[in-house]
């Protein structure tokens, strides 16, 4: 009984109301200053987006920011798109050499100006209340005629001095408002659902930040993960969810912190410094002396309508509701989330498969198996003659020949996955028809697994040498035979491959686009990639889809980007 109510008593402490803070002389005096001197560097900048000293304001502006400069953003490029037609939304990066192109192609001649700055101390949920300052700054912009004056919005971390990002501020906190932006989430970037979350969770409307950060948190952004971890801790927001569901949901989404964003293998702790001090508070309290994590395939907290339990201290596992009512025992050695209905239990060291009332529907008898993905799971089976891996169905059938080894595929998309006989491998379909015979020495494992392999394009290996296959085609097809001595993954519809003299970089027909590049980075998702034709050069290039150099820059020792000039 002391135990249940000193665990109810570490529930209610945190969720002490926040006091009303107010920004203080001194913190306001360094907002505005921080502000200033963005807005005196933008200016700079966009006079000239291409003159000598342009690359170093870019670098330095970028230095300003705080882990945002790859979100996307809406900017003020925006507010031009319906005067002129012009669509130029782009990464906070690209923001500023989105001048240079749109200058020179349009004949634009930008001008920024603005007139007034107002600051608000914003209180996010976290272990320590730390403050930021949201900042509202009317602006003008000015180029090709059109005119326009717009409100910005930046968050200032009054802790490390950095501003986290700048975005179009155009909702309020109304249930209107809220309402369209939570129906409309996906055309948002998840910084405009944290923005609005931590308005809504300063006017203390706790349900509205909770859907907020939920949206933003499922898109995989740490810091939604972490401010919705601490509201169900403090069960702001989430009172439809019982106390048990909601305790183990804060697990959940730490855990997703843990694993996606520290790359913490089982049994390692998270280092206690920098901006994960509070996320290894967070996980100390509600983790307590249990420091080890364990992996599981839940892409949300309830699948099916049930979330995994495991019983502290124990090697149990069973499965509970929304309202945190325990639907299946916790009786299972192991257990995988439910997927397709299914869930992957293990009983006296074998695998089988239970529904969602518990009943053991596909028997305990397997070695391994993985969890179910549109309609069928692989299994592993010891018998007289050794391990041999195959296909069932959700009914338990087999439904596939025998195989030596099965990369199982972690994704919803029917796309062929890679088998194994022997020394050889090949590739299967999800029904376990061989598509593509057993010829291969090796194949690139890690892109069989990955959920953002790019086009679907899998490296193989034959006598030595690297090529591509397209697993999303039914049958499999070859796009690049076997002739590179190695080669790189697929990254937004373009891959280096080494010819064993040069790198070049091919596009998805196997086509070579560039080549002569003596080191180089994977292109990224402005269509871009960093690129040396000498070795250990302090030249460096950016080279876009046509294998065109559009910037180049001088490369520091400390691999930071200096002088970042338009080729002319």
């Amino acid at each position: 009984m002391k135990k249940i109510l000193l665990y109810i008593c570490l529930l209610w402490l945190p969720s002490v109301a926040f006091a009303e803070q107010a920004l203080s002389v001194e913190q306001r005096q360094r907002v505005e200053a921080a502000v200033k001197t963005y807005f005196e560097r933008l200016a700079r900048y966009v006079a000239e987006p291409m003159g000598a000293e342009a690359g170093q304001i870019s670098f330095d502006i970028s230095e300003m920011f705080e882990n945002r400069l790859d979100a996307p953003v809406y900017n003020d490029l925006v507010a031009l798109k319906d005067k002129t037609g012009i669509d130029a939304s782009c990464t906070i990066s690209d923001y500023l050499l989105s001048f240079g192109p749109l200058s020179e192609k349009y004949g634009y001649k930008f001008r920024i100006t603005y007139d007034s700055i107002v600051c608000h101390p914003l209180v996010e949920p976290s272990n320590d209340n730390a403050m930021n300052a949201l900042v509202y700054v009317r602006k003008h912009i000015d180029g090709g005629g059109v005119s326009e004056t717009l409100t910005n919005v930046i968050r200032y971390n009054l802790n490390t001095d950095k501003l986290s990002y700048i975005e179009k501020s155009s909702f309020t906190t109304s249930d209107e408002d809220i309402n369209f932006l939570l129906e409309n989430h996906y055309g948002y970037s998840t910084a405009k659902l944290n923005e609005m979350a931590a308005r809504c969770f300063q006017e203390k409307k706790y349900k509205q930040a909770y859907q907020l950060y939920e949206q933003a948190a499922i898109r995989d952004d740490m810091d939604a993960q972490y401010a919705l971890a601490n509201m169900l801790w403090k069960r702001q927001g989430c009172e439809e969810y019982g106390l048990f569901a909601t305790v183990n949901m804060t697990k959940f989404w730490l855990k997703k912190i843990y694993f996606k964003y520290i790359g913490a293998k089982i049994g390692v702790k998270l280092p206690n410094m920098g901006i994960y001090k509070p996320v290894q508070e967070m996980i100390s309290l509600v983790f307590q002396d249990e420091h080890r994590f364990y992996t599981d395939y839940e892409d949300r907290p309830f699948n099916s309508g049930l979330m995994k339990y495991k019983v502290p201290g124990k090697e149990l596992y069973g499965f509970f509701n929304t309202k945190g009512e325990m639907v299946i025992p916790a009786q299972y050695s192991d257990a995988l989330a439910f997927s397709d209905g299914l869930a992957r239990v293990k009983i006296s060291g074998k695998c089988g498969y239970i529904n969602t009332k518990g009943e053991l529907v596909i028997p305990a008898i397997y070695r391994s198996a993985s969890p179910f993905i549109n309609g069928t799971a692989s299994v592993s089976y010891q018998d007289a003659k050794g391990l041999i891996l195959f296909i069932i169905n959700k009914k338990g059938e087999k439904i596939s020949e025998d195989f030596d080894d099965i990369i199982q595929i972690q994704r919803r998309e029917d796309i062929l996955t890679a088998a194994r006989r022997g020394k050889k491998w090949g590739f299967i379909n999800s029904l376990g028809k061989i598509k593509m015979p057993f010829i291969y020495d090796e194949v690139d494992k890690s892109r069989t697994w990955a959920n953002t392999s790019s086009d679907h394009f899998i490296a193989i290996c034959q006598n030595g040498k690297w090529g591509f296959i397209d697993t999303s085609s039914s049958e499999g097809k070859i796009i690049v035979p076997p002739q590179y001595k190695n080669v790189g993954s697929f990254f937004f519809g373009m891959a280096w491959v080494n010819d064993g003299k040069n790198i070049s970089f091919i596009d998805k027909t196997g086509k070579i686009v560039c080549t002569g590049i003596k080191q180089c980075t994977d292109f990224n998702a402005n269509g871009l990639a960093g690129v040396k034709f000498e070795l250990n050069s302090k030249k460096g290039y950016l080279i876009n889809k046509r294998g065109e150099v559009v910037y180049y820059y001088d490369a520091g020792e400390d691999g930071k980007i200096y002088n970042l000039r338009r080729k002319e």
